[in-house]
This record gives structure tokens, C-alpha cells and sequence, in this order.
């Protein structure tokens, strides 16, 4: 399908049949190890490496293990240069009124997003601008709005993977405020961001999104484009149920532990559910698990609430939970956190912006809950229920292996990629 092409520096020349795709990525490529969002791309490839030529271009934020050397015998790999991030803020509800009003102010003062005014990444542009002429890719395949951000302006045939609509995070946040000048800095944040996607959205040539909301919103924002959605999807032979024994009355949280809804999330549950759940059950567990845990995470840590970083491998983890939490009150996309619980057979218990844009259904494969009082009742009683946990567990495994498996994502994802060089 792909034309040959003449000493591609510093590749090997393309072979005829296949299209050459550059996965553009703000994470480590690590395809059978860590699962969070940003291995969605490298995922994907398990189905795909023997169909197509894929070079894998990554930026290491973390500092996290380099990919095995196994990996590059499969694709190439590309390490970019590591420019200057300072960290991203959490929400901190107590500060004063002052703070917020003079934070306000310099974020008005700001010509962009305080997302993208921070990350201040001139090494990244120069690197990709210098290396992109070099490999002649057919598609160009970022990974989140702020690498498609860096992209040279001349960039053609992008495929922009949107694992968040930012302004729809931004957007969310502001609805929850009550304090007037936070709520202004936010609304502030939310405006710039929306002309950043609009603009950005309006470089691609196709768009791709993990939920239904997702595709709505970014079609608002760049009509006319194609915008496809492909689900979040799990590897269902390697998530699968196991016969290891649960722990007693032991609750699962996963995820990234910076991310700052995953933040709020856990903060929340510690000061007005698990006190809740404890008048009941004092001897219950939770256990923390993610990379890079916040300050604010790690303060949160007791007699009862372990904190694990960089866990190597979750399903050990999942297969002794009694049930996977999700309590977020802000977020985009999907939850892996679900996904790979449901295909362990686990049983969750989420709100209702936690299970937003997957296909379960209340009390058939999760149970949700949205307050305080009702998110505890539904631990206490799970845990109570070994035969509803099981039956919720064995119908989240079923939804996945019908609509969430990483082969059948994979394929769409093929289809896709030849759509857009054809």
C-alpha cells in the first residue's frame, strides 16, 4: 500500500505491502507490563506488529524502566528528548479566597493554558521537527492533545488519539466549584483550552476518541472532520479470572496516582466513605496501587491504607481484592481500572462519572453509587454478598470479552490507519 521510499534515515527501507505509522507518546513503550491509558497505542500493536511497520517515539516524563530489549527487536524505538516539566498543580480546596483571586489573575494574564504554559517543551519541537522529514511516515499517530501540540505545523496525515477531551475535564471541575474567582479561573482555563483543541483538532486528519460523549465533543469542535471512536480495550488473556484466594473485606483503587482526578478521588473516599464503612466493618482494607504517588496520596496512608507505587503487575493485586472502588467525581475517556477489573471478574462499585462511557449497567455489571452514605452501603453490602459479587464479577468479564477486547480494538485501528493512507 506504501510507496517505497529511498534510504529513509536512519530506517530500514520500507517493504511493500506495508504502511510505516510513528506512535507519538508521552509514555514509555511497555506493551506487556504497566496497562494504564497510555499504553493503549502499544497494546493495540500485539495484534498489529506483523501487519505494518511501526516506529515507537516516546518521551520518558517518570524516569520509568527503559522498554525491555525484546521490544526492539519488534518495532523501532525512538527515545525524545526530555525537556523541562515542572509539576502540575493538584486542587488544594483549603486555601484562602486570596489565593484564588491572585491565582485567577495570573491566569488570566496568561496567553495560553496554564496546562500548556507549564509544560514548556522547545527541545521536543526541535526534535520532532528535525526527525519527522526523516522517516516519511504514512500516518503520524500522537498520542493525547499535548504531543499532537508539538507537532511541526506542516505535519500531514495525523491521526490524533484523544484519550481525554481536556476541556471537557476543565469544564467539569468549574461545575463543582462554589467560590466565585476559582470558578473565573477555571471558566478562563476551559475557553483557552477549547481554541487550543479547535485549532489543533483542525491540523488532523482524522481524530479518534475512546467514548460516545468524547466523539460528540470533539465533533463540536472540529465539524467536518472524521472522528471515530474506538473503546479503551483490554488484553482479555491476560486479564483473566484467577484462582488465587481473595483477602477479607480488601478494597482496590489503580490508577495513575499524580492524575489529579484520581487525586480528588481518593482524597474523597478516605475523608467521607471509608470512615462510613469502617462503623460497620472496622477490620476493612484499602489498597492503593499506581505509579507516581502525589503528596497528597501518600498522606493518606494508615493502619489500614497501603500505598503501592510502580506495581510491575496488577492482576495479582485484582485477584485478592474482595472489590474494585472507582470514586471519581471528575474525568474523560474510560476507566482501564474497570475494564481490567470486569475481566478479572471483579466486582465494582463506581460513580456514576467513573463508569461514564462504558456499557455497563447499574446493578447487572457494576453497582453505582453517588453519594457518600450510598457508595458505603454498597461496599458493606458487596461484601456481605460473596454470590452478588461473583454474578456482578461474571457478567463485567462477559461485557468485556463481547466489547472491550484488545483484539477487536486492534482491528478497527488497522481499518482506520489504511483509511487514512488510502
Amino acid at each position: 500500500m506504501a510507496r517505497e521510499r529511498s534510504a529513509p534515515f536512519p530506517f530500514s527501507p520500507i517493504v511493500r505491502g506495508f504502511v510505516r505509522i510513528l506512535i507519538l507518546s508521552d509514555s514509555v513503550p511497555n506493551p506487556d507490563g504497566w496497562t494504564g491509558g497510555s499504553q493503549q497505542p502499544f497494546l493495540r500493536l500485539k495484534y498489529l506488529a506483523d501487519k505494518h511497520e511501526f516506529i515507537l517515539a516516546y518521551v520518558n516524563w517518570g524516569g520509568e524502566p527503559e522498554p525491555a530489549a525484546g521490544l526492539s527487536s519488534r518495532f523501532q524505538l525512538i527515545p525524545l528528548p526530555l525537556p523541562y516539566v515542572p509539576p502540575l498543580s493538584v486542587p488544594v480546596h483549603s486555601r484562602s479566597a486570596l489565593y484564588w483571586r491572585l491565582s485567577a489573575w495570573r491566569h488570566a494574564a496568561l496567553g495560553r493554558p496554564y496546562l500548556f504554559h507549564a509544560r514548556r517543551r522547545p527541545e521536543l519541537q526541535a526534535a520532532l521537527a528535525e526527525l519527522l522529514p526523516r522517516l516519511h511516515a504514512d500516518v503520524v499517530h500522537p498520542h493525547g492533545l499535548l504531543m499532537l501540540y508539538e507537532l511541526p505545523s506542516d505535519t500531514r496525515r495525523i491521526l490524533a488519539d484523544l484519550p481525554d477531551v481536556h476541556s471537557r475535564l476543565v469544564r467539569r471541575q468549574m461545575q463543582a466549584q462554589r467560590r466565585r474567582s476559582q470558578r473565573w479561573q477555571l471558566w478562563l482555563e476551559y475557553r483557552k483550552i477549547e481554541r487550543i483543541e479547535a485549532q489543533q483538532y483542525g491540523r488532523a486528519h482524522s481524530l479518534l476518541t475512546v467514548s460516545a460523549l468524547d466523539q460528540a465533543a470533539v465533533r463540536r469542535l472540529a465539524p467536518g472532520k472524521p472522528v471515530e471512536m474506538i473503546p479503551n480495550a483490554v488484553d482479555t488473556d491476560f486479564f483473566r479470572p484467577s484462582t488465587l484466594a481473595e483477602a477479607e473485606a480488601t478494597l482496590l483503587f489503580s490508577g495513575t496516582l499524580n492524575y489529579w482526578p484520581n487525586v480528588e478521588a481518593l482524597q474523597y473516599f478516605c475523608a467521607e466513605i471509608l470512615p462510613r464503612v469502617r462503623q460497620v466493618l472496622p477490620r476493612v482494607r484499602l489498597q492503593i496501587a499506581g505509579r507516581h504517588p502525589a503528596p497528597e496520596v501518600l498522606a493518606l496512608a494508615d493502619n489500614s491504607v497501603t500505598i503501592l507505587s510502580s506495581v510491575p503487575d496488577m492482576r495479582p493485586l485484582l485477584a485478592q481484592a474482595t472489590l474494585s472502588i472507582v470514586p471519581l467525581k471528575n474525568g474523560a475517556g474510560t476507566r482501564l481500572k474497570i475494564l481490567e477489573a470486569w475481566a478479572m471478574q471483579k466486582a465494582v462499585v463506581s460513580t456514576s462519572v467513573g463508569a461514564e462511557g462504558l456499557a455497563g449497567e447499574h446493578l447487572q455489571h457494576l453497582w453505582l453509587a453517588d453519594d457518600p452514605a450510598a457508595f458505603a452501603a454498597a461496599i458493606v453490602h458487596l461484601i456481605e454478598q460473596p454470590a452478588l459479587r461473583q454474578r456482578l464479577g461474571a457478567c463485567g468479564r462477559e461485557l468485556v470479552e463481547t466489547h472491550y477486547s484488545l483484539r477487536s480494538a486492534a482491528g478497527q485501528l488497522e481499518k482506520l490507519y489504511e483509511r487514512i493512507v488510502a
